[in-house]
This record gives C-alpha cells, sequence and structure tokens, in this order.
C-alpha cells in the first residue's frame, strides 16, 4: 500500500483526544526507515484557547513551530485532524503549512505536510507522529 492509501484508510481524531509528547519520524519511499531528526517531537497541550502546541528538538531545547489543533476537511475532502501553523509566532515561510492527521492504529498517526503554493495546498512530505 502507499502512503496516500493508508492517509485514506485511517480516522481523523478530535483534537481534545491529543495530549502530551509525540515522536515525529519523516519517511518517504526514498527513505530505508523513517527518521527522527535531532530528537523531534510534537507537543500537544489544551488551553482556553483549545489544543495548541508545538514542535521540539534537542530534548526540548529548541521549540519552534507553534500551531493549533482543529478537526477539518483537508483540500481533497477528507476528514482529517490539522495542525495550523498560521500564528504570528512563526516565521513568515511556515504559516503557510498545515499538517494534517489520521490515526492509522491507537497512538499512531500518519500525516503529510500541506502547504500552500500559489493558492493551491500541496503535499509537499509525509511523516509518522507516535505516543510516547
Amino acid at each position: 500500500m502507499s502512503f496516500t492509501d493508508d492517509f485514506n484508510h485511517a480516522t481523523a481524531r478530535n483534537p481534545d483526544d491529543l495530549a502530551g509528547e509525540y515522536a515525529v519520524r519523516l519517511v518517504g519511499s526514498f527513505l530505508p526507515v523513517p527518521i527522527r531528526f535531532f530528537g523531534h517531537k510534537k507537543v500537544f497541550e489544551r488551553s482556553a484557547l483549545g489544543v495548541t502546541g508545538y514542535n521540539a528538538f534537542l530534548g526540548g531545547l529548541v521549540k519552534t513551530g507553534h500551531f493549533r489543533v482543529e478537526r477539518g476537511t483537508s483540500a481533497d475532502g477528507s476528514d482529517v485532524t490539522q495542525i495550523i501553523y498560521d500564528t504570528p509566532q512563526n516565521p513568515f515561510f511556515m504559516r503557510p503549512l498545515t499538517d494534517e492527521v489520521r490515526e492509522t492504529s491507537p497512538g499512531d498517526f500518519l500525516g503529510r505536510g500541506m502547504m500552500k503554493i500559489a493558492g493551491k495546498a500541496r503535499n509537499v512530505f509525509w511523516f509518522t507522529v507516535t505516543k510516547e
């Protein structure tokens, strides 16, 4: 099966179900195994604003890529959990990015990084997110 097939057979989750730290690995047909860069994690937190978070590297020494999480519809019409980077905390080049994730098994997610290019959302990379 392809990443697209796996993604299409997975399930979108309610953002309120996400909390804590998740390991992030880049995946691709060009990679022999999923790769984790500098201990990359997504950290999800609940607040009065809903579910928000950030990307952490090097054991939390570097925190970047702040986001909010919503349930939404992808450009292709699929139901997804969206990790939205369009926030003033992020540099301008990161704001057009929205990660879309779906759960493949309990605590394991497959995601696609969607970047708006010339006004159209395009899948620029695949990744996994796993509850730690």
